[in-house]
């Protein structure tokens, strides 16, 4: 009787526990059939939900008990304890705005530095590589990359593209900035002439 139990293959349910993920049992050189192929993907899909389900629940319960480890140790501290932590956390807020405000006026001051006429004709990605923390740094380093720009082009041979503020007031059409609606509006008269 032991032996007619080891000559007769497992039932569906312990064969599929036991399929390896590259679809193959390389000791006995097996090949499994497509439908035990995908319920061992099917188990390991059922597996990995499983634990990303168990991992939210407990990142949940890890919030709230921070949330009620904080509001225990301020239950427990002193009226002069609680405004210190008070006065800590709104400083640190404080330093964070103050370091967002002066984010931005460098980036007003790099912009302000920008307006000028002879940083216009730089593309945008050359516009990124200006920096500095005050006019001065930012005029000598626009400088810097206009002269790198002027290189740039003349390595490549050809004559600067005519962008950065337009000059409208001019006759030559050679100085007229082009723009989509000015191509359009010249492709349209090709085609209907």
């Amino acid at each position: 009787m032991a032996e007619d139990k080891k000559d007769k293959p497992a039932d569906d349910k312990e064969k599929s526990d036991n399929i390896p993920a590259d679809g193959g049992d390389k000791a006995t050189n097996r090949v499994f059939t497509q439908s035990e192929y995908d319920r061992a993907v099917a188990q390991q899909m059922k597996r990995a939900n499983d634990l990303e389900a168990q991992m939210k629940a407990t990142n949940e319960k890890l919030a709230e008990f921070e949330k009620q480890r904080k509001e225990k140790e301020l239950a427990e501290m002193s009226e002069l304890e609680k405004a210190n932590t008070l006065n800590k956390e709104l400083q640190a807020q404080i330093e964070g705005l103050n370091g967002k405000i002066q984010d931005f006026q460098k980036m007003e001051l790099k912009n302000n530095v920008l307006l000028d006429p002879k940083y216009t004709v730089l593309p945008a990605v050359y516009k990124k590589a200006i920096a500095g923390d005050t006019e001065e740094d930012l005029k000598a380093s626009a400088d810097a990359i206009v002269e790198q720009y002027n290189n740039d082009i003349a390595k490549l041979g050809v004559d600067k593209p005519n962008i950065g503020v337009p000059n409208l007031k001019t006759d030559d059409p050679a100085k007229k900035p082009i723009g989509v609606k000015a191509i359009l509006a010249e492709k349209l008269k090709q085609h209907l002439s």
